[in-house]
């Protein structure tokens, strides 16, 4: 029982990478605390605490991840559980289901889809890690969209309402201040919005005063 458990505990990091382990407990219906014994004396997978008092799984054999691939990983697993649209993050059968033009040459991070019943919409996440100015990240979106309008298959998403870039911001206020900013320029001709997750702020307090924040649960 125990070798099966962590056999698709594996599985699932191998896949997503950093996972929050009441996350990955759901997604495979197993027990939390039997999952953290396991997990303890495994000789493939980690078990440490965030900054945040969270727990996470990661693979042993990429060492301890930073500061910053926590932040992102824990913002982008509540994102996909808590936003209403429930997006996926982007694995190679949703490229070959929605998008099979898209990414022949390898599976990009930081993407996720979310099934409409009228038509399946791709997004970009990215985290405010780096506290910016409002100002700056709607220049970064406009970097970052123009980038992909590169690309046909992007164009014809954008054109036919496929296509959006979110950010994951640490406050409602943060929040609030992007919308206003979209709005009042109205200079963004794709889909750009904002999603709160509040547990941003304690990950990314060591951040900014350089200690680490993880250690062994």
């Amino acid at each position: 029982m125990q070798r099966r458990l962590e056999h698709k505990l594996n599985a699932v990091v191998t896949q997503h990478g950093i996972m929050l382990l009441e996350h990955v407990c759901m997604e495979l219906d197993a027990d939390m605390e039997a999952a953290r014994r396991l997990l303890q004396n495994s000789r493939r997978l980690q078990l440490f605490t965030a900054a945040n008092g969270e727990a996470l799984v990661a693979s042993r054999s990429k060492g301890r991840p930073s500061d910053m691939a926590i932040a992102r990983a824990v913002a982008t697993q509540h994102f996909c559980h808590r936003e209403p649209a429930q997006p996926r993050i982007l694995s190679r059968r949703n490229i070959e289901t929605y998008f099979p033009t898209l990414f022949r040459k390898g599976l990009p991070a930081g993407y996720y889809v979310c099934r409409t019943e009228s038509q399946p919409v791709l997004g970009l996440l990215r985290v405010d890690t780096h506290a910016k100015p409002v100002a700056r990240i709607l220049g970064k979106s406009d970097s970052i969209a123009q980038r992909h309008f590169r690309q046909s298959e992007f164009r014809q998403l954008h054109r036919s309402g496929q296509f959006e870039l979110t950010w994951l911001v640490p406050t409602e206020a943060k929040k609030r201040a992007l919308e206003i900013a979209i709005t009042t320029f109205n200079v963004h001709s794709f889909a750009l919005r904002a999603f709160v997750v509040p547990e941003l702020l304690e990950l990314l307090a060591p951040l900014q005063t350089h200690h680490s924040p993880t250690s062994r649960v």
